[in-house]
Order: structure tokens, then C-alpha cells, then sequence
């Protein structure tokens, strides 16, 4: 009966003017992937404050099928159960019939929610769309309605990545460049790349962020055109290739220009000129080539041009900055054609070549000899130098290996020439280029590693030998000289002896490391005449010093001959911060102390017991009314206890000192009358 009464209200399309509009919507929400999504339907209406007296209602509701799964209805108005519903979700619709049991109206507040659609959620972006919104009234009329649509959408944030490739030392595919990753399932024609003009090609894709992603740039659009990405910059994948890898944030990215290939840009092509003399050759009909590392020894493809009158052949080539290449000159177009290169100026039995950082001309040698025809091979001394002063020299020494000595590590030691200096001789054929590393030892686990700047194939190199050459000293695995390590090295003088009066210029600190000026150096002291100043000293050196009373050559302390070097304080600067121990001026100990001391004014100061193990006790006493200061300072100067006293006539004041409180060692007691400045001293030593 039920059935029939509501297929009868679908038929009745007349519109009652007596009926309230209201509102059906369905919200936009967001989701992540595998994730259960309830999506309410709620109504809206101002009919009255008892809410909007409806008879039966007829919802179709769209989605998009692959994005959503349909579970079902649930949570149904109260005064709507679920068995007076007739609900169904398939073919990318959810269709919902609702009629009342009585077949009366029932008023539904605004607000309501009818019901939730519930839906797996599959990943991306589905709309959900009203396709008929039908609600009638006690006369069976529709009310008119406006419906709201909605989405359940991603929850999955993108970002812009850029992804940039320099192919300006490829032959660049017809079919073009691509991008192909984890992101496109490697999929070699999804993302084809644009290129600038100069040979730099990119493209700009959206990724969700926080995630990671592994790529390679494609020469082509099919699997023959990936790249061949160093291990340096790539992480391997199942098949034993490498890729490279994003590991995207919460920001866009722009990826920096890579060389495709490669883990740095592409380097700067330099002209490289490359003679020969073939004078002394009958020159094949087939002419002159160039064979090498940088055309795959291809012997007829790169052919030479005679120039000027005589028997000089040369090429140029375009070769990258820093490549390192070996070479042949060939009297025809075949392997059998190739010059036999001499020992001298080979290497591998080749010519070889380390591209500089400019253009290279080299030298017109003489067809499969190291020298210019009709000259006698000439040798040059070359004087390698390496400073080792921030390195543990190994107890095997320091040696250099390298092309010129085939790459032996221990085979050719450096001599010691002072000051941590290593150097090493050798002749050398003109023309030579070679590569070398210093070895810290005689093994390659002591092979330095040179910084980018000032190396070839992580070596340092010399090109093209011309002359006697004295190389200059570099520090060990550095393109430069050694910056020594410095420390804060704490000065302290103790004026407080007696007969010693402070001049009003104050007290200075003159040495080696200041150029012995007198004034310069200020020193800051405290209430009991001890002067301190920190500097910062190079890790190693000798220094010597003196403590000057004024700022005047006149002040320089006289040094006595057991700590004196030449009338002079010296040490060798440690390498950790240090503080030097406070001695009394002009003298090699700290300044002398009483086991009890009383002043002129009845100040009593005795430590009991001292030595002492455990606790121990400072009594004060004083004949009158007396406002002082305690400090008691360890042998470097650092203060461990500091305390202001006011004392009574005929009184004591005693300071415990805890068998915890201070460290063993030997201490300085000072108490200073706050009034006249009078000081009395003791010393105080903690044993175990």
C-alpha cells in the first residue's frame, strides 16, 4: 500500500503555493585512501519553529563509482527509520524513497540530517550531485527545494615540482627528452620535457607532498634513452640500476640543473687543440686522424688539416672542462696506423690530456715521439710540497704517488724538511701532464682527498710541462695553505707581593705574538691584585712573554733563569683552550702565602685542619668592627668561593668547608678589609 501511495505522490508535479522552500545539501569533505566516509543529507527550512511538515521525499544523489564505494545508509533521522526508507546504491547513483507509515507528514526541524551515505573512499576527486530532489507536502505537492551539491575530494595536498636536464653534451633523441619516475609508472612518453633554446629542457609536475619519488631523465621516449645515473647520486633499484630521488616536503620545488648523466651540471666546453708534426712520415693517402677516449678510438672520424708550409696537422675539438682524456695520432684510418707513443709521454700507452679551464693549444710533437721533431727529449725538475700541520703524520712517513710513477703509495717517500713541510723532486720529460695525490702513510687508505676547486678526477693535476717548477706548499687534502687551529690561552700575574706597587698605567702582557709592544695588551685585575687576559694563539707555536708592570719597556718583569728562555717566559701552545698558572710578578711561583696571618688592623684568618681530607673549618677573627671579603681561588685562578663578611669586636666567624666542596689540590685564601684594603693570605691544600 505503501509502495502505491508513493508512486502515486511521484506522479503529482502540481506545486502547492501554501508549501515553504527549503534547502537539501550534501557537504564537501576530504579523505585519504582506503578510508570510510560518512556524507550527511540534511534539509533546511524556515516553515515554522516545529520544522517542515513533509510526507514523503524521493533523492538521487550521483558519484563517481571508481572513487567512491557505496556501503550503504545509516544514521537515520529518528522520526525516519530505516525500514520506512526504500534506498539502493548502484550505477554511480544512490537512490532514496521515503514515504510516512501513516501516511501523514511529519515535521522535520531544520537542520536535520535524513540520513549518511556511507562510501569507501578509493583516492581522488569525486562531485556528489543532486539528480532529483523531490519532497512533498500533507497533500501530496511538492515543496519547492533548492538542492546543495557536494564532493568527497583527496585529502592529499600537492605541491609543483620542476625537474630540469642539461643536454648540451648529448645528441639530443628526434622523438625528444622525457621524464619518467615512480610517479608515472615509468611510463617513458607521460611527461615530455621542454627545452629552453639551450639545451636545457624541463618540466613541472604536481606531486603529493611528503613523499618520496625516484626518477630518470629519457634521451627518447622508450626504455634505450634512460639515463645512466651515478651511483654518487642515486639509489639503487631491483634491476641493479641507479635512480635519482626526490623526497618532497610541504613546499614547491624547483629541482637544480643536472647534466643528464651526471650529479652536477654539465661542466664548460673548451676548445682543445690538438698538432702534430709529420714531418718525417709519409703521410697516407687516407690523411691524418685524431683516435681517442673522447670519439670511442673511432680512427677515421675525426680527420686533421694541414696548415701553414710545413708538415703540421691539427684539429680542434670541444672538450668538457676537466675531463681527462688519452689519445692518439694515426697516419691513415686504422687501428694498424697509430703512432707507438714512448714510455716518456704516455700513459696506458697513450698521449693524454686534462682539459684546463680555457682554451689549450698543444705543442706540434713529432709523429709518435714526445719531443718536436729534430730535438733531443729535454727533462725538467718539478718540486712537489705538501704541509701536513693538521694532520697525525703517519710512522711511515709522507709520500706522493702518481701517473708518473704508477700509482704507487708507498714506493716514493717525501723528506721531512721542518716546520711539518714534505717535498719531493723528480725530472720530468717537457710536455708531461700527470696527476698526483699526496699519501699520508704508505698505503691508499692514506690518500688525501682533494677538494673539487683544484682537482681532476679527484687528483691534483700539472699540465703540460715547460720548465723547471717548484710547486708551492698546499695543505694536506686542501687546494690551499694550512690555516693553523687557534685556542684561548688565559694569562694571569699576581702583583700582590710585598714591595710591589702597581703602577697607575696598569698592568700589561708583551710577547712574541704581539711584537713585544708593552701597552698593547692591558690586563684586567680583581680585588686582590691578580691580572688576567685570554687570547686567542695558534695550536703548536712557541711563544714567549713577559708580564709588564705599566705600559712601558721600563715595566717588563725581570724573569728568573729556571722558567726563563732568554730572559723571556715561554711555552708551546696546547691544543685545547688553557689557563696558565697565576705566578707572582718577577717570580717562577705563586706568590708565598702564611699558614696564619694576622694584619696590622687584628684581622686573624687560620684554616684547621690544613692539610685536610675531610672537612675543615675557616676561622675569621677580628679585634674590632670590620667589613670584609673571603675568596678562596684554585692554582689556575678560578674562583670557588667568594663572600662578603661583617665582623665583631673579639669575634669569630667560621666558614665550613665541606670535604665536598672542593677538589683535591692546593687553594689560595684571601680576605681583603673592605675599608683600607689590606689583604691577609693563605694557603689551603685539599688532600684525598
Amino acid at each position: 500500500m505503501k509502495k502505491l501511495i508513493f508512486s502515486i505522490s511521484l506522479l503529482v508535479l502540481a506545486f502547492s503555493l501554501k508549501a515553504q522552500l527549503i534547502t537539501v545539501s550534501v557537504p564537501v569533505i576530504t579523505a585519504n585512501p582506503g578510508e570510510t566516509v560518512n556524507v550527511p543529507v540534511t534539509i533546511v527550512s524556515g516553515a515554522s519553529s516545529s520544522g517542515t511538515p513533509i510526507g514523503a521525499c524521493d533523492v538521487n544523489i550521483n558519484y563517481d563509482d571508481e572513487i567512491l564505494t557505496f556501503v550503504g545508509l545509516t544514521n537515520f533521522y529518528p522520526n525516519m527509520p530505516a525500514n520506512e526508507w526504500i534506498y539502493s546504491g548502484n550505477l554511480s547513483m544512490v537512490a532514496a524513497n521515503w514515504i510516512d507509515a501513516a501516511l501523514l507528514t511529519e515535521a522535520i526541524p531544520d537542520g536535520t540530517v535524513l540520513f549518511d551515505m556511507q562510501f569507501t573512499y578509493n583516492g581522488g576527486n569525486s562531485p556528489l550531485t543532486f539528480s532529483k530532489n523531490e519532497f512533498y507536502d500533507v497533500d501530496y505537492l511538492l515543496i519547492p527545494t533548492t538542492p546543495v551539491n557536494g564532493a568527497v575530494n583527496s585529502n592529499i595536498v600537492q605541491q609543483n615540482v620542476t625537474f630540469t636536464v642539461d643536454m648540451s653534451l648529448e645528441e639530443v633523441s628526434s622523438a625528444g627528452i622525457h621524464l619518467a619516475g615512480s610517479f608515472n609508472n615509468w611510463d617513458y612518453t607521460a611527461n615530455p620535457m621542454t627545452d629552453d633554446g639551450t639545451g636545457v629542457f624541463s618540466v613541472t609536475l604536481q606531486l603529493e607532498e611528503n613523499t618520496t619519488h625516484t626518477y630518470r631523465f629519457v634521451n627518447g621516449n622508450n626504455a634505450d634513452g634512460l639515463e645512466d645515473v651515478p651511483s654518487e647520486c642515486g639509489v639503487m633499484n631491483g634491476a641493479g640500476d641507479y635512480e635519482r630521488e626526490l623526497s618532497l616536503g610541504t613546499a614547491p620545488v624547483i629541482l637544480e640543473t643536472v647534466c643528464f648523466s651526471r650529479c652536477e651540471n654539465c661542466p664548460p666546453l673548451h676548445p682543445v687543440t690538438f698538432r702534430v708534426d709529420m714531418i718525417n712520415q709519409d703521410v697516407s693517402v687516407n690523411g691524418v686522424h685524431l683516435a681517442g677516449t673522447f670519439n670511442n678510438w673511432n680512427y677515421g672520424s675525426d680527420q686533421m688539416i694541414l696548415t701553414g708550409a710545413g708538415a703540421v696537422y691539427e684539429i680542434t675539438l670541444q672538450l668538457e672542462e676537466g675531463s681527462y682524456s688519452e689519445y692518439k695520432f694515426i697516419n691513415g684510418n686504422t687501428a694498424g696506423a697509430a703512432e707507438v707513443v714512448p714510455s716518456g709521454c704516455s700513459n696506458n700507452g697513450n698521449r693524454y690530456v686534462t682539459v684546463p679551464s680555457g682554451n689549450l693549444v698543444l705543442d706540434a710533437y713529432c709523429f709518435g715521439e714526445c719531443v718536436e721533431c729534430g730535438s733531443v727529449p729535454e727533462f725538467f725538475d718539478v718540486t712537489f710540497s705538501v704541509d701536513m700541520t693538521n694532520e697525525t703524520v703517519s710512522p711511515e712517513g709522507v709520500h706522493i704517488a702518481g701517473s708518473f710513477q704508477g700509482w704507487q703509495p708507498g714506493t716514493t717517500p717525501m723528506a721531512d724538511q721542518g716546520d711539518n713541510i714534505y717535498t719531493y723532486t723528480t725530472s720530468l720529460l717537457e710536455g708531461t701532464s700527470i696527476e698526483y695525490l699526496f699519501v699520508n702513510g704508505s698505503t691508499q687508505a692514506g690518500y688525501e682527498t682533494v677538494p673539487g676547486g683544484c682537482s681532476i678526477n679527484e687528483n691534483r693535476f700539472l699540465n703540460s710541462i715547460s720548465a723547471n717548477t717548484m710547486l708551492p706548499h698546499v695543505c694536506f687534502s686542501s687546494c690551499d695553505t694550512c690555516q693553523i687551529p687557534e685556542v684561548l690561552v688565559t694569562f694571569g700575574v699576581d702583583m700582590s707581593e710585598e714591595g710591589v706597587i702597581i703602577s697607575p698605567d696598569g698592568v700589561h702582557l708583551a710577547g712574541s705574538f704581539q711584537g713585544w709592544d708593552p701597552g698593547a695588551t692591558p690586563m684586567t685585575g680583581d680585588n686582590f691584585s691578580r691580572y688576567r687576559v685570554a687570547l686567542s694563539l695558534p695550536v703548536g707555536t712557541l711563544q714567549q712573554f713577559r708580564y709588564v708592570n705599566g705600559n712601558t719597556a721600563a715595566g717588563f718583569e725581570v724573569v728568573p733563569s729556571d722558567c726563563s728562555d732568554g730572559e723571556n717566559r715561554y711555552f708551546t701552545v696546547p691544543a685545547v683552550d688553557t689557563t696558565m698558572i697565576m705566578v707572582c710578578f718577577a717570580s717562577c711561583e705563586p706568590c708565598p702565602v702564611g699558614v696564619n696571618t694576622e694584619t696590622s688592623t687584628g684581622v686573624e684568618m687560620i684554616i684547621f685542619p690544613n692539610p685536610a681530607s675531610g672537612d675543615s673549618r675557616l676561622r675569621i677573627h677580628s679585634g674590632d668592627f670590620m667589613d670584609v671579603s673571603v675568596v678562596i681561588s684554585n692554582v689556575q685562578g678560578s674562583i670557588v668561593l667568594s663572600k662578603d663578611v661583617k665582623l665583631l669586636p673579639q669575634g669569630n666567624h667560621d666558614i665550613q668547608l665541606d670535604k665536598d666542596m672542593l677538589q683535591p689540590g692546593i687553594y689560595m685564601v684571601l680576605l681583603k678589609n673592605k675599608i683600607s684594603g689590606e689583604i691577609v693570605r693563605q694557603k689551603f691544600i685539599k688532600t684525598r
